[in-house]
C-alpha cells in the first residue's frame, strides 16, 4: 500500500513540474476574426504537437450561456492525417501565449479543417459548481515555448461549407453512423435508439477505450455508452504497464470508469492545469454534475486516417494521479492529487473452470451498477464460453463507510436459457436498489460477488397441492403436500403445516407459489410506484426486506382471502402488480366495469393472510391454487 502512494506520489510530482503555464486567459471579447495561433495535442507516443489555429469567427449565443468559435486548423501533422480527429477534444488553442480556448465539436458532412473552439473562460468557470473548494480560476504564470507558433501559409486552407444547427465533438464515427442512417432504415432506428433526444444525430460522441472485455459485455457497454453519447473502441494492455509520463498542456488523457482487470476511459486532451486543478475536454461527458471519474495520461498508438473523419487509437497510461470532479457543459474539471474513491469490484465465478476479477469502478451512481453488471457479464461468459441454459447460485455483500449497518449480504440461486444475462440483471437491479436508495448515501467501499454455475437444469414444477389432513377451521393448522416434479427427475413431496388466522373469511385460496416479478424487492423499489405497507420506510426496512426476499429456490405457500386473489390474479392479467391502488384507483376502477372476474373492490394493495416458505434445491417454476371452505 506504501509503495503505491510513493508510486502515485511520484506520478503527481512529474505531472505538476511538467505543465507549462500560459501568461493570461483571452476574454471572449477580445478573440477576434483573422487571429492566428497555435493548438496542442498528441499524434502519436506521448509527444504533444504544435497545429495551426486561425480564427474564422465568433459565434455569439450559439450555445446556452456561452459563444463559441469557429476556427480553421493547418499544418504538416494536420494535413497527414485529414483534419481534426476523435480524442483531440480538449486540444488548446494558445495565441500570442494567452490560452483562447479548446478544440471541442465538429460540423457534420463538413471539411474536417475546420472545428469549434470552446472558450477558456467558460471552461474556468466550471470550477464555480465545487461546493467544497473557493470558487477561484487558477493562477496564470509566466509564458514559456507554447508561444511558438507553427503556422502555415493560408492558402492551404479551404473555404468551409455553410454551417448547420447541430454541433458535434470530433468522431469519425457520427459521420459514418449518420450516413448509414440515410442508407439503411435500421441505422436510423440504432442511432434513435442511443440518442438522448429525438434528434437522429448522436449527440457528443466520445471514444471510450476500452480492455478486457468480451464481445457481448462490449456490446452491453456500447448500449449503456450510447444512453451518455458515447461509442466504445478497443484499447490495449501494454503501454499500462508504462511508467507515468510527464503531462503538458495539449496531453493526451483519460478518464477512468473502470480500472484494474478491466479498464474502460474516455479519451481526450489536457486543455490547461495549474494550483492542481485541470480543464479538458471542453464538451461534457455524462453531464451529471458533480462526479467522481479518476484521471490518467493517454499513450496515442496512431491516428487512423478516415473517408468520414480520421480518429486516435490510444490506450490508457500509467496510475491515477486525480480526479474529475465536475462534468458541465463546457467540460470536464478537477483536481491533481486526490482520490476519485474507487469501489473495488470483486467477482470469483465457478463452473467447468474459474475466472476471478477485480476492478477499481468509478463511485458515479449513475455508472457504478451498470458498470458492475457488465463486468459479471463478461466474467461470466469468460467461463461458460457459450451463450445458453444454466443453473446459477449467486451471492454477493456489499460494504460501505459508516456508523452502523455497514454491509449486506444477499444470495439467490436462478434458472435461465440465457444464464449469464439473468445473473447480470438481477445483480445490477440489486446493487442499484442499494445506490439509489430514497433513505442514505451511502459511501461503498467494495463488492464482492461469488457465482456457481452448472449446465445442468436444477428446476422443479409445482404440479399439484393437495390438503394431507386436519379441519380447516380458524386458528387450526392444516398440513399440505406439495408436489414437486424435477427436471427429468423423480416427483418429490415437500411437507408444509400452516395456521389458518382466527379472522380468515369463509372463502379462502392456498397458493403455491415460486417467486414472482413482483417478490423482488429491487424491482418495486426501482419502480417507485407501490407504496402499499410492504414498501420500506426507511433504510434499516430496506436492508431487512433485501436479505429476507423469497430465493428462487423457494416454494411460497400463501393463504388469501378468495376476493383478494381474484383481485391479484386481475392485476397479474393487467400488468399491474407494481402499480398503487391509492395512486391508480380511476384506473383500476375502469378495469373492474370491463371485465366480469372480480365483483368486489378490496381496498389497499392485496395481500395474503399468511405465508410459509421452504427451501429447496431446485429452481421452483409454476403455481397452484387450492380454494377452500373455512368453518
Amino acid at each position: 500500500m506504501k509503495a503505491r502512494l510513493l508510486q502515485t506520489y511520484i506520478a503527481l510530482c512529474v505531472f505538476l513540474f511538467s505543465i507549462t503555464p500560459v501568461k493570461a486567459i483571452i476574454d471572449t471579447d477580445k478573440i477576434k476574426p483573422g487571429m492566428k495561433g497555435v493548438g496542442k495535442t498528441v499524434f502519436e507516443g506521448t509527444k504533444v504537437e504544435a497545429f495551426s489555429v486561425e480564427i474564422i469567427d465568433v459565434l455569439k449565443g450559439s450555445l446556452p450561456q456561452t459563444d463559441i468559435v469557429l476556427v480553421r486548423v493547418g499544418g504538416k501533422r494536420i494535413d497527414e492525417i485529414g483534419g481534426v480527429c476523435a480524442g483531440m477534444s480538449g486540444s488548446p488553442v494558445i495565441i500570442d501565449g494567452e490560452l483562447a480556448g479548446a478544440i471541442a465539436f465538429a460540423e457534420p458532412f463538413s471539411d474536417t479543417k475546420f472545428a469549434y473552439m470552446t472558450p477558456a473562460k467558460d471552461m474556468l468557470s466550471i470550477f464555480q459548481y465545487d461546493e467544497k473548494k473557493e470558487a477561484t480560476l487558477p493562477n496564470l504564470k509566466s509564458f514559456s515555448k507554447h508561444a511558438q507558433h507553427i503556422l502555415t501559409d493560408s492558402s492551404e486552407h479551404i473555404a468551409p461549407y455553410p454551417v448547420g444547427t447541430t454541433i458535434m465533438p470530433a468522431s469519425p464515427l457520427n459521420w459514418e453512423w449518420v450516413l448509414l442512417s440515410i442508407r439503411t432504415p435500421i441505422f436510423r432506428w440504432y442511432i434513435r435508439s442511443i440518442s438522448s433526444s429525438d434528434n437522429i444525430m448522436p449527440r457528443l460522441m466520445t471514444p471510450l477505450m476500452v480492455c478486457g472485455l468480451s464481445r457481448r459485455a462490449m456490446e452491453e457497454l456500447k448500449r449503456l455508452c450510447g444512453r451518455f453519447g458515447m461509442f466504445s473502441v478497443p484499447s490495449s494492455t501494454m503501454s499500462m504497464q508504462k511508467d507515468s509520463v510527464a503531462l503538458e498542456m495539449g496531453s493526451a488523457i483519460a478518464l477512468q470508469f473502470a480500472t484494474g482487470d478491466i479498464s474502460i476511459t474516455a479519451l481526450g486532451t489536457l486543455t490547461y492545469c495549474s494550483d492542481n486543478k485541470f480543464v479538458a475536454f471542453g464538451h461534457p461527458l455524462l453531464q451529471c454534475g458533480s462526479t467522481k471519474l479518476g484521471l490518467t495520461g493517454a499513450y496515442i498508438h496512431k491516428v487512423v486516417r478516415s473517408l468520414i473523419m480520421p480518429f486516435k487509437v490510444g490506450s490508457p497510461l500509467g496510475t491515477t494521479i486525480g480526479v474529475a470532479t465536475q462534468d458541465r457543459d463546457k467540460g470536464i474539471a478537477g483536481y491533481l492529487g486526490r482520490s476519485p474513491e474507487w469501489v473495488t469490484l470483486r467477482i470469483t465465478v465457478d463452473g467447468e473452470r474459474t475466472q476471478k476479477v477485480t476492478a477499481q469502478v468509478t463511485p458515479e451512481e449513475k455508472m457504478l451498477p451498470l458498470l458492475c453488471g457488465i463486468i459479471l457479464l463478461d466474467a461470466i461468459d469468460k467461463v461458460y464460453d457459450r451463450i445458453g441454459a444454466g443453473t446459477a447460485k449467486l451471492y454477493w455483500k456489499a460494504r460501505w463507510e459508516g456508523n452502523d449497518n455497514r454491509e449486506l449480504e444477499c444470495d439467490e440461486k436462478t434458472y435461465s436459457e440465457d444464464i449469464a444475462v439473468k445473473c447480470a440483471n438481477k445483480f445490477t437491479k440489486w446493487l442499484k436498489a442499494l445506490v439509489d436508495n430514497e433513505f442514505k448515501r451511502l459511501d461503498l467501499k467494495d463488492v464482492e460477488v461469488n457465482v456457481k454455475l452448472s449446465q445442468k437444469r436444477m428446476t422443479a414444477r409445482i404440479c399439484k397441492l393437495s390438503l394431507a389432513n386436519g379441519a380447516v377451521r380458524r386458528g387450526g393448522e392444516i398440513e399440505l403436500h406439495v408436489h414437486l416434479q424435477p427436471f427429468m427427475g423423480d416427483t418429490e413431496i415437500k411437507t408444509i403445516k400452516l395456521r389458518i388466522p382466527e379472522d380468515a373469511p369463509n372463502d379462502i385460496v392456498v397458493v403455491a407459489r415460486c417467486k414472482q416479478n413482483f417478490d423482488e424487492v429491487a424491482g418495486r423499489i426501482l419502480s417507485r410506484q407501490v407504496t402499499d405497507r410492504g414498501f420500506p420506510s426507511s433504510f434499516d426496512e430496506l436492508l431487512k426486506a433485501l436479505r429476507e426476499e423469497p430465493r428462487g429456490n423457494d416454494v411460497l405457500v400463501e393463504i388469501w382471502d378468495a376476493a383478494d386473489w381474484r383481485f391479484r390474479r386481475l392485476l397479474e392479467k393487467f400488468d399491474m402488480t407494481y402499480r398503487s391502488i391509492t395512486a391508480e384507483g380511476a384506473e383500476l376502477q375502469e378495469l373492474f366495469r370491463r371485465t366480469d372476474e372480480i365483483d368486489v373492490h378490496p381496498i389497499g394493495f392485496p395481500h395474503p393472510l399468511s405465508s410459509v416458505s421452504i427451501r429447496t434445491d431446485y429452481v421452483i417454476e409454476g403455481r397452484c391454487e387450492l380454494p377452500l371452505k373455512v368453518k
